[in-house]
């Protein structure tokens, strides 16, 4: 190695007779470096000494009549033991790079299917988010960084909120408040980081924090992207407008954290819900329900206000063996069942619906679907308002026990 120079050693051991034996470094010694001197004379590798490279020792063959010094190499590329690794991090002293933010989706996590002894079947949309895809690449400040959102005080200086993230009500929905002014720390329940004092590079005397997230890479799409779930609590439909940058924690201090800020487009926040068949036999479905967030009223300017909370059916679909594709392979068995809506008092929303007989024969599921309902402008009528327009706002597939099959 063209290092091996910054780490030669040197002995010196006193006038060793003929046949003596010296330890020089019990580590070892890296073959062929190895240099004995007695003065300015050089004695010979073999002919006056040999060397054992593992045992780390010189043995003398012949006496060499006075002092001499041993310049050797330790063995630089021995194996280092499990318990003297170390890992050093190297801190980011510049601020990252702005991400460059392709698009994004809102998304919705799903809890599994569960299907219990007493024939029971739960599904349940449980939160609601925002998916930011980026384009590559990543890893501007290194190992570490994170996608982080932008967030300030509950009420953030009017220099501020360009640079933070927000949220609000539809204004054609009335109902439950969101939990803050705007987003906090605790919106968002999948953070890996925050830090509330960061230095913002587009207002350098302001405060603000950051909620970082990981990224993962889609090699279908060539681009990363980051799952940011967000709690809003019990308002229905809110939109939301992310502010994100790059995030480095492990950075020289508050000033190189974060990179510029990137406003990413509104979406709105799906309600969660949970939709919930009791039946007492693999024939009889006893009760169908579905819980979840819902709007008081809708409405708008200068028309009447519907009352919430919306409508929703459930479709009875059996397959049908003639058709071989296993998605379009169903087909509704009666019509469409209406489950009757209500509110309750903290704005959540129940729907009901009571019996349905289930067909014997084959594979049964239940198609649940839950609308909106707000006046709309359709052609047609000459006054603005007058029609209900709906809007499908959740749609689940649950699969039944699999019922008898019919007597032969």
């Amino acid at each position: 190695s063209r290092f091996a120079e910054h780490f030669l050693e040197t002995t010196t051991v006193p006038a060793p007779g003929a046949g003596t034996t010296v330890v020089i470094d019990a580590r070892g010694l890296a073959p062929d470096r190895t240099v004995v001197t007695r003065g300015s004379t050089t004695l010979l590798a073999g002919t006056d000494y040999t060397t054992d490279d593992i045992a780390g020792s010189i043995t003398f063959v012949a006496a060499p009549g006075g002092d001499v010094a041993i310049q050797f190499l330790p063995p630089v590329t021995r194996q280092t033991p499990e318990d003297a690794h170390a890992t050093v991090s190297v801190r980011s002293s510049a601020r990252p790079q702005s991400p460059d933010v392709a698009y994004v989706v809102p998304i919705s996590a799903w809890s599994p299917v569960t299907k219990g002894a007493d024939l029971i079947v739960t599904s349940e949309r449980v939160r609601a988010g925002v998916r930011v895809y980026l384009n590559r690449p990543w890893w501007s400040s290194g190992e570490g960084e994170l996608l982080g959102v932008v967030i300030a005080g509950d009420a953030p200086a009017p220099a501020l909120a360009p640079f933070v993230s927000q949220w609000g009500h539809d204004p054609v929905f009335s109902g439950p408040n969101l939990p803050s002014h705007v987003p906090t720390v605790g919106s968002f329940p999948a953070q890996v980081a925050y830090d509330g004092e960061l230095h913002l590079a587009e207002l350098p005397s302001v405060w603000a924090g950051a909620v970082g997230h990981n990224v993962e890479y889609d090699a279908s799409q060539d681009l990363w992207f980051c799952d940011i779930p967000i709690d809003s609590g019990l308002a229905y439909m809110p939109f939301i407008r992310l502010a994100v940058a790059r995030y480095q924690p492990s950075s020289i201090g508050a000033n190189t954290q974060l990179s510029r800020v990137v406003l990413v487009d509104f979406l709105q926040l799906a309600p969660t819900r949970s939709a919930t068949i009791v039946m007492s036999c693999d024939t009889l479905i006893e009760s169908i329900t579905v819980t979840g967030p819902s709007y008081t009223t809708a409405g708008g300017v200068g028309v009447s206000a519907i009352d919430g909370p919306g409508f929703a059916v459930a479709i009875l679909e059996q397959r049908d063996a003639s058709i071989s594709d296993a998605t379009l392979g169903w087909r509704a068995v009666g019509s469409a069942h209406v489950l009757a809506g209500s509110l309750a008092q903290d704005g959540s929303a129940i729907w009901r619906f009571g019996q349905i007989q289930v067909p014997i024969g084959g594979p049964c599921r239940i198609v649940i679907e839950q609308y909106e309902e707000i006046r709309d402008d359709r052609r047609g009528h000459a006054v603005v308002g007058r029609s209900i327009g709906r809007r499908l706002v959740y749609s689940d597939v649950i699969s039944l026990h699999a019922p008898p099959s019919a007597p032969a």
